[in-house]
């Protein structure tokens, strides 16, 4: 019986060549658009599951306001783990991390190599034993004890010593720090949070000096692997016991919260870190909805333009019946049917997809490979899948077609039942509505990325390069560079900076006047005097950080309005004033006050800022303003008169260029929405195409006798095409209002966004109504211009 089924299927698919064509195009470009979604999907949810302890690690947490529905840290006190270890019998192990340079980069040397390395960690040897790092040289107990020894990926061997043994080689680490390689770990895989290439013992780092420890400074991440069984809640109700016990009531400015490591890839957007590669579970759900999406509409597609050939198979249908065969069996035949062609496009799209992996990588950042095929999940998958779309594709054609009387379909009276029309049109509905929130979805996306990019900033970005230093003589070669960069032709202006906007600074607390418990977080950068006017950020009174002169004491601070409108103060008022900011040792000066400027994403709004000249941090950045004119000979110059005043590589980024790629998540996900709107939209019409020349086709003889009557192209075509824009009318109906909900719910993640005005449905609705009119159009004009002879000859 399946053998006969098998044969009147591929009879079929021979005999309507054009519907089976399309019906397996869609199937196909619905499915790869599925399996790409599905991979990318995967890929998020398998970060950092290649620990084998993954289930029991947790990364602790600093809450500066005490409550974690407000602002998170990932860094704590370097204090909090040692004590975490001392006191709470639930943690198993407890590894401090210390991101080099607070994220900056490490220039490196080994021999005539010089490398700046942005993935050098200073950490606890317990690391080894919580993460799960695979050490291919050294041993494990042994490599991070002591001071000066490091451990170095496999990539960073070969970069640093090509084929050499790296085993007891030496790195000098910013000109200043000499580590000994004692040994050599596997790359850590693609999808983990970390991106470790060195990592060298914390007690070797300024961090690990006995004078250097405290409860204030939470600038570590640090991780804790708990005992089997333990629970994360009661270990995090014994940290905040433990911060009570150890920290005065008037110093205490924080409370500690856990995170499970396996879910930091996903749930850290609103956790300030140091560390890179961060995802977006609320971009995973989208793209969750969007694949579901193009699986049913491609089904939508299957099951439309089967049930549209029924008037061409009612006869076949009868026959059968009067023949003896049942509706069951009639049933299973229509869902072998549906099982090849699911099978035959499931294997194209897997096999158009391993064609296209290169390309799909590029587009989403990603390193998926073909080894996904030699996994049982997939091939689990696969088949699910194949039984599923077989299940959902046929179901309709089965039901419809196998439910008619034999005698009434022998006398033609079921020719275009008004249930047959009537579902096709609310199928056709569905997809079209489908479409219409992907493409006002797609615009609503783009149009955020351009005001992002066009938003005003407070100051202006553009024409500065930031040059890191973190491997110049603070002492004896940071003027001296400062001094022949400002000779250069083409640089107008030079400033020593910590950070610059879009780079974290250090994070502070300051407390409300005349409350202690009360207080906020502020950003605080060491910087030069000249920082504000070459940033062009408007000052609203007083001045810009003063010169000092040497041996001058005095600490000066410029907030932003932000800073100051939380201290009560007006910006005239203010300047003068003395104020505490925790981390200084005495009361700021407040030198001046500029307008607020986003020091950060715009996903955050403006916080309370400052720059100053306490001596508590290092300048990191050599902050240059230059010409436009000559750019490249400029950039030129900069390079050779850092190399020749400092043994390192030369490092920059332009401050513009650094902005947007803190949207790169974004730019990302705008790129696959377009691909894959693209490609719902393509499935849709090639569905709306087919129901048209369907409807042509049926209607030919009466097109025949109007034209004869002597009805215009142009009639005829609106004629074909009217039925199809009221669906397309009805679908937008629908469609325009669950966009502007599911698109406002994502613009909730941006403080500063755009509105979705009439305008961008006005632009949805043209298009949407174009490419229907376009697809339907081509078959009512191929119709409507057919020579009427051949339709009414035979009559």
């Amino acid at each position: 019986m399946l053998k006969n089924y098998l044969k009147i299927t591929l009879r079929n698919i021979g005999r309507y060549k054009t519907f089976s064509i399309i019906n397996i195009l869609g199937l196909t470009v619905g499915l790869t658009a599925f399996l790409g979604i599905s991979l990318y999907i995967t890929d998020e949810f398998s970060y950092d599951r290649f620990h084998s302890k993954i289930d029991r690690i947790y990364h602790v947490l600093t809450l500066p306001n005490g409550d974690e529905k407000d602002e998170k840290w990932a860094g704590v006190a370097n204090k909090v783990g040692p004590t975490i270890a001392q006191e709470i019998p639930e943690a198993e192990k407890v590894a401090r991390i210390l991101y080099h340079n607070f994220g900056g980069d490490a220039f490196v040397s080994a021999g005539e190599t010089r490398v700046v390395e942005k993935n050098l960690i200073w950490a606890d040897p317990e690391l080894l034993e919580i993460l799960s790092i695979d050490l291919l040289k050294g041993k494990p107990g042994d490599v991070l004890k002591g001071a000066n020894g490091v451990i170095i990926s496999s990539a960073a061997a070969r970069k640093y010593f090509g084929s050499e043994d790296p085993m007891g080689k030496v790195l000098l680490i910013d000109n200043k720090t000499e580590l000994e390689v004692t040994g050599v770990f596997r790359d850590l895989p693609f999808h983990s949070r970390f991106d470790f290439q060195l990592i060298a013992p914390f007690q070797g780092s300024w961090a690990g000096r006995n004078n250097k420890q405290s409860w204030g400074n939470a600038s570590f991440e640090t991780l804790v692997l708990l005992q089997p069984g333990a629970n994360a809640a009661t270990v995090e109700k014994k940290m905040n016991v433990m911060i009570e016990r150890n920290i005065p009531s008037e110093e205490r400015w924080y409370a500690l919260g856990l995170q499970a490591l396996k879910d930091m890839h996903l749930y850290a957007a609103d956790i300030q870190s140091d560390a890179g590669n961060a995802g977006d579970i609320s971009q995973v759900k989208l793209l969750t909805g969007l694949s579901l999406i193009i699986l049913i509409i491609a089904s939508i597609n299957y099951m439309n333009l089967s049930t549209a050939q029924s008037q061409r198979r009612q006869k076949e249908v009868g026959i059968s019946k009067t023949l003896g065969a049942s509706a069951v069996q009639l049933s299973r035949q229509f869902y072998t049917e549906a099982s090849v062609f699911v099978l035959i496009a499931m294997v194209l799209s897997l096999t158009l997809f391993l064609v296209l992996l290169p390309v799909f990588n590029d587009l989403t950042y990603k390193h998926i490979t073909d080894d996904f095929l030699y996994t049982a999940w997939f091939w689990a998958g696969f088949v699910s899948l194949w039984a599923l779309l077989t299940l959902v594709s046929g179901s309709y054609p089965a039901l419809y077609l196998s439910s008619f009387a034999p005698n009434k379909v022998l006398q033609r009276a079921a020719t275009g039942s008004a249930g047959n029309v009537s579902v096709r049109k609310v199928l056709v509905v569905f997809q079209f509505t489908a479409s219409v929130v992907l493409i006002a979805g797609t615009l609503v996306l783009y149009g955020q990325l351009e005001y992002v990019r066009n938003k005003k900033l407070g100051y202006q970005p553009e024409q500065v390069v930031a040059v890191s230093i973190g491997g110049a003589d603070k002492k004896t070669q940071l003027e001296p560079l400062k001094l022949e960069y400002e000779k250069i032709p083409g640089v107008l202006k030079v400033a020593l900076a910590q950070a610059f906007p879009g780079r974290e600074a250090s994070g502070r607390t300051m407390p409300s006047p005349g409350s202690n418990e009360e207080r906020i977080s502020i950003s605080t950068n060491r910087a030069g005097a000249e920082v504000v006017d070459l940033l062009n950020i408007r000052l609203l009174a007083g001045t810009s950080l003063p010169v000092k002169a040497p041996g001058d004491t005095t600490t000066q601070v410029v907030l932003n309005k932000s800073a100051v409108d939380y201290l009560g103060m007006k910006p005239a008022e203010a300047v003068g004033e003395k104020i505490k900011i925790g981390g200084f040792q005495y009361p700021v000066e407040i030198a001046g006050v500029t307008e607020d400027f986003h020091f950060s994403s715009l996903h955050q709004p403006i916080g309370a800022y400052c720059f100053h000249n306490v001596p508590t941090e290092s300048y990191n950045y050599l902050l240059v303003k230059v010409s436009a004119a000559n750019l490249p000979a400029t950039i030129a110059r900069l390079e050779q008169t850092f190399v020749t005043a400092v043994p390192a590589a030369f490092d920059f980024v332009f401050l513009d260029q650094h902005m947007a790629s803190l949207y790169q998540r974004e730019q990302h996900l705008a790129k696959v929405i377009l691909l894959f709107s693209g490609m719902a939209v393509f499935i849709a019409c090639l569905g709306l195409y087919a129901l048209a020349s369907f409807m042509a086709e049926q209607r030919m003889k009466e097109i025949g006798i109007r034209k004869v009557l002597g009805a215009s192209v142009t009639g005829i075509v609106g004629m074909l095409s009217r039925d199809f824009m009221r669906l397309v009318l009805i679908a937008f109906i629908i469609g325009a209002p669950l966009s502007y909900y599911l698109m406002s719910q994502w613009l909730e993640s941006f403080t500063y966004r755009i509105e979705i005005g009439a305008g961008l449905y006005a632009l949805s609705a043209f298009l949407i109504f174009a490419i229907a009119w376009i697809t339907v159009g081509l078959e009512s004009a191929k119709a409507a211009m057919a020579n009427p002879v051949k339709s009414l000859k035979n009559e």
